[in-house]
């Protein structure tokens, strides 16, 4: 007769509770078909407890709630690498519309959409370094301004 170790027979039981819960089976239909299966025991010999199963369940569902939730965060992590090669390739061509877009994608994918208040003396700076570098500083202000007109941003004078 084979000698099965605790962990055995706890692989051996989580693995009939999954294959049985992924069938849509409830926690008591899962108790009651691990009952009389001869092959799913304790160490005694015994069936398995229906608080050992809910215990099972709880564990799965936890562990598939971790999965899911690394996916989506793997996801929004691509997501974000996406956006924000879109604002280098954006500033890079001067296309300070599409720019503003994806900054506003940005903050709709982390969640940080408080109302951002822009402050005038930062545009006026931000003018200042575009015009220094020769280049023309208005498709930044018109782009500014759709893009405020279009959310829930205020510009401010502090």
């Amino acid at each position: 007769m084979t000698k099965y170790t605790a962990r055995d027979l706890t692989l051996n039981r989580r693995k009939e509770v999954a294959r049985l819960r992924e069938r849509g089976f409830s926690l008591d239909a899962i108790h009651e078909t691990i009952k009389q299966n001869p092959k799913v025991r304790n160490k005694d010999g015994k069936a398995w407890s229906r608080t050992v199963i809910g215990d099972d369940l709880r564990y799965f569902s936890e562990m598939w709630q971790q999965e899911i939730s690394h996916s989506v965060n793997q996801l929004k992590a691509e997501h974000l690498n996406k956006i924000r090669l879109v604002q280098q390739q954006a500033s890079e061509a001067n296309d300070w519309a599409l720019f503003l877009k994806a900054v506003t994608e940005e903050i709709k994918l982390t969640g940080t959409g408080a109302p951002l208040k822009v402050d005038i003396n930062i545009v006026s700076r931000l003018v200042m370094a575009i015009e220094a570098t020769g280049r023309d500083a208005n498709p930044v202000l018109e782009a500014m301004l759709i893009h405020l007109e279009s959310s829930n941003e205020t510009l401010i004078d502090e």
